[in-house]
Parts: structure tokens; C-alpha cells; sequence
């Protein structure tokens, strides 16, 4: 392969070989190593001579293009000269792809910088570069045992104003031996996380300690200095009485708010014990999804937009038609046809000459007997044959048979 693929493909102590495109979307990249003098990593004997083996292997590299290429990997096989060297066959190592890896270091340090400095999902990051989301995991993991390592500050430099407090589970529950202790005890999967929530900032993990009670709160807290704990203004947490009674004790004046992720499951955990309690009262019993409440929605979730005149709905008790500030809600449908219609004044799927007509122009009512649109499928009895003939939804019901002699 000539140099200016070469230089296209520019993975630093690597050659293109062969280049095809075996689809429309898909490149075969073939590389092998530019330096054919290759070491035992044992006895650091050198090898003359041509290899005995050559495997491919495939690796992951960031994209060329719009697209990111399948590059295999011609690894070259070798046997130490050295006959008193353990090490009788060894295969040629790159820096670039380290051992038992098959993202190569580049592909790996985006990976940790896509994740770490946006606000992103692993799995978005992952759907990105084409890799598996625990891939991206294990490039943020490493890269946080190298800052671990290294001589760092405790807290964020300058005075915090926003702390986050939150509870993390790192890991499931296990039994571990103590040493000191001579004895097995159940080890605590729950710790307790302080961030730097404010906004002008990058977003500090300022600590991480064992366990989720105020007794761990308040030993991170008490380990600050008191000019440190003065600047905090806004504490952010869970709704935990013992996190709250804990910063209510060393952190007097501070405003203690609840995070937006625990308001919203609270209001959600209200909304259903007032819907629960409301079908108990009218209906003595839980709800099912077969009521009309379940069917219908209440009177500010509508099934038309615009609404129509000859909906079948109309005259249902509830339906409040006037009203323009409706929910338009997202049920389950069948292919093509519309998610928030009844089936008989939704938006036709078919076109005419005006283009998408709303209402019931092009599409035929349904009869008082249907409870779905036509394009349902049709139901069959559990355990039975598919192709059994039987009353679907949007059929008439037949006339019982005539008795024969």
C-alpha cells in the first residue's frame, strides 16, 4: 500500500497494508507494525529472521470521516533464539494497543474526554465511537487512578457555595473477613458523595465516604476548616432527615433545597397515591387498565387535536372539548396509525389531494360496538392456533346460527 494511505490512517508505528470497502458503509482497514526488529520481552534477545505466524486482530480506532473504519491488526508471531529463555514464542506488542486491549489509545483518551467534559451519557458517548458503554466506564476508571495518584488538593481550590450531598450504592452487599476483628461482618455497599454544585465551576467530586447516616456527614464536615464551611450558602440533598439534621447542626445559615430528581419523583409518588385512593373511593377496588378512567384519561387529556364534531367521544361523560390547554398523551398503537387518536377522528394516514386531513373525512366511524381502531390486531385465544376465525375488534357480531335437524 502506497504512504499516502499510510498518512490518511495515521495510527503513530503502524502501516496500511490493504484498504477495501466490502459495503457501502463499511471499511476494512488491514495494518501491520513499520518496525520489523522485534524483541523476546523476556530475555530482550532480538529476532533475525521472518516470523513463523501471523494472526489478525481486531481493534477499534477513532473515525476517518463520517465513519469510523474495521481495522484488523496483522500480528506477527516470533520464537526466541535464546534456548535457556521460558519465554519460546512471544507475539510483537504496540504501545498503542496495549496488551489484551482492543481500543487503542487514542480511541481511549476521547472516550475519557467526551465523558468527562460534557454532560453526557456513557451509552450516548459509547453510541458515538461505536464501542459497548462499559468500555467508556473502564477509560473514565483508569483515568481517575492516575488523578488519584497524583498529589491533588482535598477540596476545589477557592471556597465552595453549592455543595450536593447524595448517596451512592458502589457495590452489591458481600460478606468480607476482618482481619482485626478475627471475625466475618457484612460490608456497607452505600457511600456518601459531596460535589461542588455550582454552575461557574467544572463540577468537583469533593469527597466520598462510607456509609449514608448523618454520623458521615458531619465527620466530612467537621474535617473542614471553619472559614471553609462559612462560604458554603446552598446545601442540595435527598429528602434525608439525618443529611438535613446534620447540616442544619454545623451549617446553620445555609438554605438546604431538595435536587430536582427527588422533587419530581416526590410529585410523581403523590400524583399516583391520590389516583390509587380515588379509585378505591368510586370504584371500591384497584384500578384496572380496562376502566373508562384508564381509557379516557381525565377531563384535561383529550384524543383529538384539532377536535372534531363527529368524534364518537364527544358525547362520552368527562369529555371536555372546549378546553384548549389539553394533554396529548402517548398510548401504544399499531404501525402507522396515530398514538394519540381514537381511530375514528385522528389524523388520516392516507393521502389526498389537500394532504393530511384532520377529522373524519377520510376515514370511516366506527361502530358503537368497536372499542379500537380497525388497524388493532386481532386477538386469539392463549395456547390456540392464530389463523382460528373469531369476532375481532371493528367486526360486527355474528348472528347466532340457525338450529339444523
Amino acid at each position: 500500500m502506497s504512504d499516502a494511505t499510510s498518512l490518511l490512517y495515521d495510527l503513530p508505528g503502524f502501516v496500511v497494508v490493504s484498504c477495501a470497502g466490502t459495503t457501502s458503509t463499511d471499511r476494512r482497514v488491514v495494518v501491520m507494525q513499520a518496525v520489523d526488529e522485534h524483541a523476546c520481552p523476556r530475555c530482550g534477545v532480538l529476532v533475525d529472521g521472518k516470523p513463523y505466524d501471523v494472526r489478525e486482530s481486531r481493534i477499534k480506532d477513532l473515525p476517518v470521516g463520517h465513519r469510523a473504519p474495521r481495522v484488523v491488526w496483522r500480528k506477527r508471531r516470533y520464537r526466541c533464539p535464546e534456548p535457556r529463555c521460558s519465554q519460546r514464542v512471544f507475539t510483537e506488542r504496540s504501545v498503542q494497543v496495549p496488551p489484551r486491549h482492543r481500543l487503542t489509545l487514542r480511541l481511549r483518551d476521547r472516550l475519557e474526554h467526551a465523558a468527562s467534559r460534557s454532560a453526557r451519557a456513557l451509552s450516548e458517548v459509547a453510541g458515538e465511537y461505536g464501542v459497548s458503554w462499559w468500555s467508556v466506564q473502564r477509560a473514565l476508571v483508569v483515568k481517575a487512578a492516575a488523578l488519584s495518584g497524583a498529589a491533588c488538593s482535598q477540596t476545589a481550590p477557592g471556597p465552595v457555595r453549592m455543595l450536593g450531598l447524595d448517596e451512592t450504592r458502589a457495590r452489591s452487599v458481600r460478606w468480607v473477613f476482618d482481619d482485626h476483628e478475627q471475625r466475618w461482618r457484612l460490608s456497607n455497599p452505600w457511600m456518601t458523595s459531596f460535589v461542588d454544585l455550582d454552575l461557574g465551576r467544572p463540577g468537583w467530586l469533593l469527597g466520598l465516604m462510607p456509609g449514608r447516616s448523618g454520623a458521615t456527614v458531619t465527620a466530612w464536615l467537621e474535617a473542614r476548616d471553619q472559614a471553609w464551611r462559612d462560604g458554603i450558602e446552598v446545601v442540595a440533598l435527598d429528602p434525608s432527615a439525618p443529611f438535613a439534621a446534620a447540616v442544619r447542626r454545623l451549617l446553620p445559615t445555609v438554605t438546604i433545597v431538595v435536587d430536582h430528581w427527588h422533587l419530581v419523583r416526590l410529585a410523581n409518588q403523590a400524583l399516583t397515591e391520590v389516583r390509587q385512593r380515588l379509585a378505591r373511593e368510586h370504584l371500591g377496588r384497584r384500578g384496572r387498565s380496562t376502566d373508562q378512567a384508564m381509557t379516557l384519561g381525565c377531563r384535561t387529556v383529550g384524543c383529538c387535536w384539532p377536535p372534531a364534531t363527529d368524534c364518537p367521544r364527544a358525547g362520552w361523560t368527562g369529555w371536555n372539548r372546549s378546553s384548549d390547554e389539553t394533554i396529548r398523551p402517548t398510548r401504544s398503537a399499531p404501525p402507522g396509525a396515530s398514538r394519540n387518536g381514537c381511530g375514528s377522528c385522528s389524523p388520516s394516514t392516507t393521502r389526498t389531494g389537500l394532504g393530511t386531513s384532520y377529522g373524519c373525512s377520510t376515514t370511516p366511524p366506527l361502530p358503537r360496538t368497536c372499542p379500537r381502531p380497525p388497524g388493532w390486531p386481532r386477538p386469539f385465544r392463549p395456547g390456540g392456533p392464530r389463523s382460528r376465525r373469531s369476532c375481532g375488534y371493528g367486526s360486527p357480531t355474528p348472528a347466532p346460527r340457525a338450529a339444523t335437524e
